[in-house]
């Protein structure tokens, strides 16, 4: 008989491909048990969403089929990754006042991952915030920094799930880069989302080969003396990004000129610099320098420093893709997949 870690060692090293995950749901459904035949088609109703384009006929069906699946089962599926990072259960004691400690939440959302899962901390923020799921399990957590959590935490959910994206808050450069030193098979990783941290963590993800897969980088409220888009303007390794989000992150002008000569520039889909003090220069030297083959369908330069001269160029360069402010987005932030 087949082993289910066997499974998820294999569905885990293939992150973008749906066939292990098929036949994980059909092992799933000859199991027989009714738990096992509920996850077998989850799987099969999140990966056919997935391949889904707006205009498919069954897409309201799916997503009906989800939503029903998701709200009857959630607290089964999402135990394991509990037990994992040492957080309370969700089907365990209740919060304070009697308040269940997790909420399926539905978010109002044009993409795909139009739900999450909150925990509520009571005094103080939680260490595992909220996550979502993707084409049948567990697929991205947003985790805040704690003193009495580490990176074997980390390691461990990564071993019990097919994790491959990662929402790290207020680590610090020590905490994480032994937190994703402790990946093993950091490849798999796809989004990535880092705040309240230093210029040193983003110079070691833009410098260790492993996560060269990333397709979603977001960056908010980095501190440092670097410029953090030159910083990743010189990687050699994160050449597959299709959506970068900068928030609350200083730069110069010549930063940008850079960002616009890096290797992932012609490959980007989506491109936010949201309140990073960028000056009419900065916004000239998009307009100008930006890859003229490019795959740019979505500029947010909200929150900046830009005059009726800047705003002017780039509207010229990149025409509807603009946006002039920041839109409102559910946390953690998922653009790409």
């Amino acid at each position: 008989m087949a082993d289910e870690h066997a499974f998820l060692r294999v569905i885990g090293a293939n992150p973008d491909d749906d066939g292990p995950r098929l036949l994980y749901a059909d092992f799933l459904e000859e199991k027989g048990d009714a738990a096992s035949v509920a996850h077998a088609e989850f799987i099969r109703v999140q990966c056919a969403l997935n391949a889904a384009g707006r205009s498919d006929p069954n897409l309201d069906l799916l997503k009906t089929r989800e939503r029903d699946l998701l709200t009857e089962h959630w607290r089964s599926w999402f135990r394991p990754a509990c037990q994992a990072l040492g957080e309370p259960l969700p089907d365990g004691p209740r919060g304070r006042a009697g308040v269940p400690r997790y909420s399926l939440r539905w978010i109002d959302s044009t993409g795909r991952l139009g739900h999450r899962v909150d925990q509520t901390g009571g005094a103080e923020m939680p260490y595992l915030i909220t996550a979502q799921f993707r084409r049948g399990f567990l697929s991205h957590v947003a985790l805040l920094s704690k003193s009495y959590r580490g990176e074997r935490h980390v390691a461990r959910l990564w071993d019990r799930a097919p994790i491959d994206g990662l929402t790290l808050m207020g680590y610090e450069s020590p905490q994480f880069t032994k937190t994703m030193a402790a990946i093993e098979g950091g490849e798999r990783l796809r989004s990535l989302e880092m705040g309240f941290t230093d210029d040193k963590s983003v110079k070691w993800i833009a410098g260790h080969p492993p996560f060269g897969s990333l397709r979603e980088l977001i960056l908010k409220g980095i501190q440092g003396r670097e410029d953090v888009v030159d910083v990743l303007s010189q990687s050699s390794t994160l050449t597959g990004l299709r959506v970068l989000i900068l928030e609350f992150c200083m730069t110069d002008d010549e930063g940008i000129a850079r960002l616009c000569r890096a290797p992932f520039a012609a490959g980007l889909e989506r491109l936010g610099l949201v309140n990073c003090q960028l000056t009419n220069a900065s916004a000239n030297h998009l307009a100008h320098y930006w890859p003229t083959t490019c795959r740019l369908s979505y500029l947010d330069l909200g929150d900046n420093r830009l005059s009726g001269a800047g705003l002017r160029a780039v509207h010229d360069r990149f025409g509807d893709s603009l946006k002039s402010s920041s839109d409102d987005r559910s946390w953690p932030t998922r653009f790409y997949l």
